[in-house]
């Protein structure tokens, strides 16, 4: 019976990653392995270049954070008696490539270092846990509650984002990267704050217009919110930095997507009232795809492709008569 719920839940996996590739579609799927060539052949020289043990430290430091940040682990502690089994299976097929890699290197010692730390892990049961605020930190005027995304994510996320921010007002002058991150990162929080679906009463309210011209006011707003939020950065890049103006317009151009990939991911997902976290992973994946050169194309096409799945997601909801 362990066995049979254990390998149910791997298989659940499984479709959770088999949802991922569908979404990407056939031909994005040819355009990213034709794209991954030489984006692995530099990555293959430059970890060829480091320590042996480089990679498999920044594997385990990724693991660490998923791990500490599972939502599910009472849910697995609940129906398992032995839910580290789970999370060691998930974490080895996550270190296949580190495996591969340390193997060819002939560095037995490391892949075996690497499965302890991963056994080790899976025995941890603490989960970081964010307690939400039960208001605002930061008033918002009438004219922003259709914003309700921003204020909702600001709540729950109002620590992070404020040490973030003023870390990066604090020490923009230091170094171009410096705001340059910050902004980065800020972008990708804005982003998971389209991972609730609003009801549909909230819907209708809010979508007085034609699907293709909400989504396009909704994306509007979000980017003029997010860099009229972020304007004190950019103005002290540019008095700090401006020889690196080129790097700002690449990243104003690179950041403004990620709000319009977390609404049109929203919205050709949507039903009312739920939950949409499984769309995290697809979200991080084309925000990774933005971040790398040879990539970028692929989340272009794929948020134009959601952007007419929204479209027609949301006139079942916005044309017909609530319940």
């Amino acid at each position: 019976m362990r066995l049979k719920v254990i390998t149910t839940i791997l298989s659940i996996r499984a479709k959770q990653f088999y949802r991922v590739l569908s979404e990407l579609g056939i031909i994005h799927l040819l355009v990213l392995s034709i794209a991954l060539i030489p984006l692995l052949l530099m990555l293959w020289s430059r970890i060829d270049e480091q320590s042996d043990w480089a990679l498999p430290i920044l594997s385990g430091l990724a693991l660490l954070s998923i791990h500490l940040n599972r939502k599910d682990k009472e849910y697995l502690e609940a129906i398992l008696t032995r839910p580290f089994i789970v999370f060691f299976v998930e974490y080895c097929f996550v270190l296949i490539p580190t495996f591969i890699l340390m193997l060819v290197r002939q560095r037995i010692d490391i892949v075996l270092a690497t499965l302890g730390f991963a056994a080790l892990l899976s025995l941890v049961k603490l989960t970081i846990r964010r307690k939400a605020s039960a208001r605002p930190v930061f008033g918002f005027p009438s004219h922003f509650q259709q914003d309700f995304e921003w204020i909702s994510g600001i709540r729950k996320q109002y620590f992070t984002i404020g040490f973030i921010y003023l870390c990066g007002l604090g020490l923009s002058w230091w170094s171009p990267a410096i705001p340059l991150v910050v902004m980065l990162l800020l972008g990708i929080i804005v982003a998971t704050f389209y991972m609730e679906a609003e009801s549909h009463n909230l819907l209708e309210i809010y979508a007085d217009q034609a699907p293709r011209q909400f989504l396009r006011k909704k994306v509007k707003r979000a980017i003029l919110l997010f860099w009229g939020y972020c304007s004190p950065l950019v103005v002290l890049f540019v008095v700090f930095h401006f020889q690196y103006w080129y790097l700002l317009l690449l990243l104003l151009v690179i950041v403004s997507l990620f709000p319009v990939l977390g609404i049109v991911l929203k919205y050709s997902h949507y039903l009312p009232g739920q939950s949409l976290k499984s769309n995290e992973l697809i979200l991080g994946i084309m925000i990774a795809f933005l971040t790398m050169p040879f990539t970028q194309p692929v989340p272009m096409i794929f948020a134009y492709r959601q952007y007419k799945k929204a479209i027609t997601n949301l006139k079942n909801y916005l044309d017909a008569p609530v319940n």
